[in-house]
């Protein structure tokens, strides 16, 4: 459970009519985890702030339109992330580099392709203590985005794709995600509107961070891989140009094979393997 806060300024330039465009922003982002209700008594390290962090990150983009609707980008994003708070997990410095083609490619398929280097870089200190040191030098930092979407027609779209992307987190050094997905949006007459969006991946963690006896749980040496599920359902009407109304549905699975470890004992709390369903009911306005 944590509250997501970030403040980003950035400039844009447009020269020569627009076929280039160039772009920086900087962003300061606040990571504050509070405690679970019902779950005080194991939540040492969210009480202290070991989790809490800080990012400041520098983010760079050039875009150029060679075609009316098709252009090429390069964009590079840096900086630090912190715990200011406490000492246990350490600190970063992640970088991002990527570069590919975007639009559209025909009259009905558009898309992108992009490919580009990654890595967290975490200094971390080994175990026993000592200086910290470069521990992800040898992280396999290919990242990628591939995605193509179809219009049969005016009223659908088709789109799957395939991404990979890393990025430092509070617990894990870092998680790196592998990601499968397909969509659909399918227009129903002018006033109702379905979509449907389906995903499959995997996670990839660093090793675990703990200052106890014991670690958070069983898979704490680097060697955790969750593969997840997700399914989104959408259904939406429009009553009047003012307002719509609509129905929502997602579900989340995760299958791992982390098991909760008991913070003072050791003992072995159960798989950290969870499934979510939820339903939501949407009243829109528009104005």
């Amino acid at each position: 459970s944590r509250i997501n806060n970030n403040l980003t300024a950035g400039l844009a330039f447009t020269p020569g009519g627009g076929a280039l465009v160039v772009r920086t922003d900087y962003s300061f982002g606040f990571e504050k985890y509070v405690t679970p209700i019902g779950q005080e008594e194991n939540s040492e390290g969210l009480t202290s702030g070991n989790q809490d962090n800080m990012q400041h990150y520098l983010h760079g983009r050039v875009d150029w339109r060679f075609f009316p609707r098709t252009g090429a980008f390069i964009d590079a994003r840096g900086g630090s992330f912190s715990y200011p708070f406490g000492d246990v997990n350490p600190d970063s410095y992640p970088l991002w580099l990527r570069t590919g083609i975007m639009g559209q490619f025909s009259r009905k398929l558009s898309g992108v392709i992009s490919a580009g280097y990654a890595n967290p870089f975490i200094m971390d200190a080994p175990a026993g203590g000592g200086e910290a040191t470069l521990v992800t030098s040898d992280f396999p930092g290919v990242i990628g985005h591939i995605e193509l979407r179809w219009f049969p027609n005016l009223s659908t779209q088709l789109a799957g794709g395939l991404k990979r992307d890393a990025t430092p987190a509070a617990v894990y050094q870092y998680v790196a995600s592998n990601t499968a997905y397909m969509q659909l949006e399918q227009k129903v007459g002018r006033k109702m509107k379905l979509s449907a969006d389906i995903s499959g991946g995997l996670l990839q963690f660093g090793r675990e961070q703990f200052d106890g006896n014991f670690p958070f749980t069983s898979k704490y040496q680097g060697d955790r891989m969750d593969y997840t599920v997700n399914l989104h359902l959408e259904a939406g009407y429009s009553v009047a140009e003012w307002l719509s109304v609509g129905i929502l549905e997602r579900f989340n699975t995760r299958i791992t094979e982390a098991d909760m470890i008991d913070s003072t004992t050791g003992a072995n709390l159960g798989n950290l393997g969870m499934n979510r369903n939820e339903l939501f009911l949407i009243m829109s306005l528009h104005y």
